[in-house]
């Protein structure tokens, strides 16, 4: 209980994390917050529009879909991934064990190959190279700076990839509609799953980097698909890392916990499932009645951006407003030449 009410806090508070309370939970808890998190942090960040490290590719699809007055389907496809991949895991554990324990034997450069790949993607895919390659920089000197300031990941990516929406012109749909109708596409499962194995590989990629690649094949409804099927086996691969090794790539998740026997995977994945069904169900329900009493983020876009900018300092000091200004110009620029926003993941 204690962990779904930290992971539901969490999701919609912004600033907060599990990670800050790992230390108070026992491993079921800390399973559980995790997963709550991971449902409503997706109400956060289409609502508030206040971006999360592990999912800030998903933040431009969501408010296109957001002013088309289609944020519960937002909700419902970033969810329902997250839900699918959690039975995938499940049925695909005599085939995901024996994989992790090769693949964690992988030397860390793979990840490296990966984002160096990444990079040469985005940019020879772009219809203005020079452009792209300036964003890329730019991001990624602000980026060396950043990470080397405490939290400096926050205003960061708060700067790069909120401000710009925050600050735009663009009118918002007056209604939310509510929509159970959604498709599931098979290639988004299939891109989700390939994505998810360099979690595996290595810990220096996390869900949105492994997703830079994917993002260049999938329409905005399809990546937010994608983007929940990586998150849910990000959940779930942190978890099984832990079982088989007594360690996680997810700070809630740590090494204070006792090592559980690698037996003990299946119905523990099996509890995950459950958590994930009741998570899906809560937040789910909670963004419906958002929409239900329209709520509407243009009439609070000033206070989310006073949001970004107090936590900000507060994790950061006054390093973080320097940051998160400067990550902001970045944005604003990236948005001014008309080039695509994941060209600024050159920041991590």
């Amino acid at each position: 209980m204690l962990g779904a009410v930290i992971g539901i806090v969490s999701g919609l508070v912004p600033g907060l994390h599990p990670n800050l309370f790992g230390g108070l939970l026992s491993f079921y808890s800390a399973l559980s917050a995790m997963i709550f998190y991971r449902y409503f942090s997706h109400i956060r960040e289409i609502f508030l529009m206040v971006p999360d490290e592990n999912n800030v590719l998903s933040l431009h699809p969501m408010y296109k879909m957001y002013r088309e007055g289609q944020g519960f389907r937002a909700l419902l496809l970033s969810n329902l991934g997250v839900l699918i991949s959690s039975l995938i895991a499940f049925i695909l554990l005599p085939l995901l064990i024996p994989m992790v324990y090769g693949l964690v034997k992988i030397s860390q450069i793979v990840g490296w190959v990966f984002l160096l790949v990444s990079i040469i993607v985005l940019v020879f895919t772009s219809k203005d190279k020079w452009k792209t390659i300036a964003i890329i920089l730019l991001s990624g000197l602000l980026g060396i700076f950043a990470l080397k300031i405490e939290n400096g990941i926050v205003p960061l990516l708060s700067g790069l990839f909120a401000v710009p929406l925050l600050i735009s012109r663009t009118k918002v749909s007056k209604k939310q509609k509510v929509s159970w109708m959604v498709k599931i596409n098979l290639k988004s499962v299939l891109l989700g799953f390939i994505s998810s194995i360099f979690l595996i590989i290595t810990p220096a990629i996390g869900p949105t980097q492994s997703a830079i690649i994917a993002r260049k094949f999938t329409s905005d409804e399809e990546f937010l698909f994608t983007m929940g099927i990586i998150n849910g086996f990000d959940i779930m691969l942190a978890t099984i890392m832990f079982l088989l090794f007594g360690y996680s790539r997810s700070g809630v998740i740590n090494e204070s916990f006792s090592t559980i026997n690698p037996y003990g995977v299946y119905p523990i994945v099996a509890l995950g499932i459950g958590l994930s069904f009741i998570g899906f169900i809560a937040s789910v329900e909670l963004g419906r009645m958002l929409c239900k009493i329209n709520f509407n983020l243009e009439k609070i876009k000033f206070f989310s951006l006073l949001i970004l900018i107090i936590i900000s300092y507060l994790v950061s000091g006054v390093s973080g407003i320097i940051i998160f200004t400067t990550a902001a110009s970045i944005g604003i620029l990236t948005n001014k030449l008309k080039v695509r926003m994941v060209n600024c993941m050159g920041s991590l």
